[in-house]
């Protein structure tokens, strides 16, 4: 976790979006996979807000795989359909 942040720290200091997307969902699996499951969506949705504003459809599906993991994991299954 503390090289992800760091990771997320200088993408945000060199203003490289494609980095700070993979750091924020790297975070974000990390604070999934503890039972963080609130701070886990918090990464995900930053992470998804900053792949629809550069436009990698990629890293969104991705990031929207992860948020329906995680909306099962919670037992919010109705979100992870929709």
């Amino acid at each position: 976790i503390e090289l992800s942040e760091e990771h997320l720290r200088i993408a945000v200091e060199i203003e490289d979006l494609r980095s700070e997307i993979l750091a924020l969902g790297n975070l974000g699996a990390s604070a999934g996979a503890l039972g963080e499951f609130e701070k886990a969506g918090q990464y995900f949705d930053r992470a998804l807000r900053l792949a629809r504003k550069c436009g990698d459809a990629r890293e969104e599906a991705r990031i929207l795989y992860n948020m329906a993991v995680l909306s099962q994991m919670t037992g919010e299954t109705g979100r992870a359909i929709h």
